[in-house]
């Protein structure tokens, strides 16, 4: 299935402009960054592989998913993502273009981040190869949540349940004390990031976190399938 790289571009430069008078999604880039700050200046060695790698799950769970979430609901909410849903455009195409604007901010707010905090012990190759599958799970799920919302104000409760698993369950799961959701927290994104981080701080290379990009490349692979199983459903229910 051929790509078009004129629908393509079009649909990035919809996304863009329309960007560019949302302020809320330059809000949730700047907070990262601002908690990267903010570590890098408590950063020792006693700080927790988890604290560490916030900043970088951060952007992931509200530059990344939020942001998706928010162009496609706002979308949904102008009732024109059903008419670029029934045009011409392959779902491929539709969902790669929306998608452009918030891997962009992901990625530049990852980048500042990662200088920001001081966090440069940490082997970029590695940090890399975890990090595609990464910010690919959280693109389809906040087209998932964006999908599923009827507004751009309603996807940011929706997205809370993403929020508090993905963000809060690796830090808070361990207190509550329950057997079953420690288990299942372990498998996140987020606890698989901060597992291949914490090998690699130890001298650990690309070759000793095959595990952790296993286990995320099964979530990519999970929520790329939900996400186009739902789009396709959406297409013609509206």
């Amino acid at each position: 299935m051929m790509i078009s790289m004129n629908r393509l571009n079009a649909i990035i430069a919809k996304e863009y402009k329309d960007a560019l008078k949302n302020s809320t999604l330059l809000l949730t880039a700047v907070i990262p960054i601002l908690l990267s700050y903010a570590i890098g200046t408590q950063m020792n060695e006693l700080v927790s592989i988890l604290f560490i790698t916030l900043p970088i799950n951060m952007a992931l769970v509200m530059t990344c998913a939020n942001v998706q979430a928010m162009m496609i609901a706002e979308e949904k909410e102008k009732h024109t993502l059903r008419v670029l849903m029934l045009s011409p455009a392959r779902p491929m195409e539709v969902l790669l273009g929306k998608s452009f604007i918030a891997m962009m901010m992901t990625v530049i707010v990852m980048v500042a981040s990662y200088m920001v905090a001081g966090i440069d012990r940490i082997p970029l190759t590695g940090l890399i190869a975890i990090l595609i599958p990464s910010i690919i799970i959280y693109l389809a799920l906040g087209t998932i949540i964006g999908l599923l919302s009827r507004t751009a104000m309603e996807s940011s409760f929706v997205s809370m349940p993403v929020m508090l698993l993905f963000l809060m369950g690796p830090m808070y799961a361990p207190a509550l004390n329950i057997e079953l959701l420690t288990s299942l927290i372990v498998y996140t994104p987020t606890e698989q990031l901060a597992a291949a981080v914490g090998i690699m701080l130890e001298g650990g290379t690309v070759a000793d976190i095959w595990k952790p990009i296993v286990i995320v490349s099964a979530w990519m692979a999970a929520s790329l399938v939900a996400c186009l199983a739902l789009y396709r459903n959406k297409r013609y229910d509206g």
